[in-house]
């Protein structure tokens, strides 16, 4: 059979343009060798001939083949081999279109889309804004004393009322360290509640939990860092952390 005089690379392209493996074989063979009738066909490659009349037609409405258009004894030739060209063009262009279509996630955007690393105080601001709207009926913020002088009192304050509108409610831990202790003790209008963890515990980066995200900041003022992940897993895990803690600290 002629399929393993011609390299298997080529037949592999051919039915990648839609083709199939006998549709391929009847191609090549009229390919190089010229034309030749259904029953011809069907003798050199060991093909039923019904089968093989049922190849030919669709070969000849695909334009890969020309037939003498005999009623008897009609044989089948190629006479134009630009048209497998075309084929292949229009379907790299269909492919190319498809892609273009789509937004491209790399490995890198994949790995951000669950990992998110901010620096400055502008990291902070996001992860308080994110935290905010989130919408979870129950938001945990484990703070530490480390103060953002740039930011201003009325960007925590807006975000108290962004976070009452979305129905957050928040419950706060902080240590008896917290220079804004005052700031963060239980006051319905910010819609908290906030407890003071026992004395043998240290606080050493903020974390803020909620929906499926944890986020962790540091204590260190001249250089801020948030890091952000996005995780079932790790969410849960936090918050049963958390409430763990939650149960055995003090009412403010």
């Amino acid at each position: 059979m002629l399929l393993v005089v011609i390299d298997e690379k080529y037949l592999i392209a051919l039915e990648a343009l839609g083709l199939q493996k006998r549709e391929v074989a009847v191609f090549t063979h009229l390919l190089l060798n010229g034309a030749q009738n259904g029953n011809q066909l069907a003798q050199k490659l060991s093909i039923e001939r019904t089968a093989v009349y049922r190849y030919l037609r669709k070969l000849v409405s695909l334009g890969l083949l020309a037939s003498s258009g005999e009623v008897y004894n009609c044989v089948y030739y190629v006479d134009n081999t630009q048209r497998i060209i075309d084929i292949a063009e229009q379907r790299a262009q269909e492919v190319k279109d498809f892609v273009k279509s789509i937004p491209f996630i790399s490995e890198q955007q994949l790995l951000h889309s669950k990992v998110r690393v901010y620096r400055g105080e502008d990291s902070i601001v996001k992860v308080y804004r994110e935290k905010n709207r989130s919408r979870d009926p129950i938001v945990r913020e484990i703070a530490n004393d480390l103060l953002f002088p740039n930011i201003p009192k009325a960007f925590w304050e807006k975000e108290i009322q962004v976070r009452k509108t979305s129905g957050s409610f928040l419950h706060m831990l902080v240590d008896k360290g917290d220079q804004s202790l005052d700031f963060h003790r239980t006051n319905e209008l910010q819609f908290k509640e906030v407890r003071v963890i026992p004395s043998d515990f240290t606080i050493t980066a903020g974390i803020n939990i909620f929906k499926n995200k944890v986020a962790f900041h540091n204590k260190n003022s001249a250089d801020p860092l948030a890091i952000v992940i996005e995780d079932q897993a790790m969410s849960l895990l936090l918050k049963n952390f958390f409430d763990f803690v939650w149960q055995r600290s003090q009412v403010i």
